[in-house]
């Protein structure tokens, strides 16, 4: 709106999309204040607004999604299915629709940068597992 011109000021205060501006910032404002004095009554779409997110539940979701793509890698290599049927569009979509976390699964080149590090974990496993069963070096 130019401010300089009273007139333009005027007619836009006026304009019916002011008013549906104003009436939609105002309900939001009561829903937040609302939700602020009373927030067990609040829905999941009005509590969004008021909740702050804090970095421990960013490193927790981020956590979350790491388990569920190494869960994911893991259970391919155990099946023996090549990373390359990731990318086809029934398994896509079948991950993103009934796989909670399902979208957060990268693609093959993804997938196949983290398996070095998955291979390192195993074999740290595997050397503690034959160790412990003393099948270590005879002396």
């Amino acid at each position: 709106v130019d401010h300089r011109r009273k007139s333009t000021t005027d007619d836009h205060v006026m304009s019916n999309r002011h008013g549906m501006n104003a009436d939609k910032l105002k309900r939001r404002q009561e829903e937040t204040q609302r939700c602020n004095n009373v927030a067990a009554g609040c829905s999941g779409l009005q509590q969004r607004d008021v909740r702050l997110q804090t970095l421990d539940s960013v490193v927790t979701a981020r956590e979350a999604r790491m388990d569920v793509v190494t869960e994911f890698l893991e259970a391919l290599i155990a099946a023996n299915i090549p990373l390359e049927k990731v990318g086809r569009p029934k398994i896509r979509n079948f991950l993103e629709t009934r796989v909670t976390k399902g979208g957060s699964i990268p693609g093959t080149n993804a997938l196949r940068r983290q398996i070095p590090e998955l291979f390192e974990k195993h074999e740290a496993w595997r050397a503690a597992w034959v160790d412990s069963v003393g099948g270590g070096r005879r002396k």
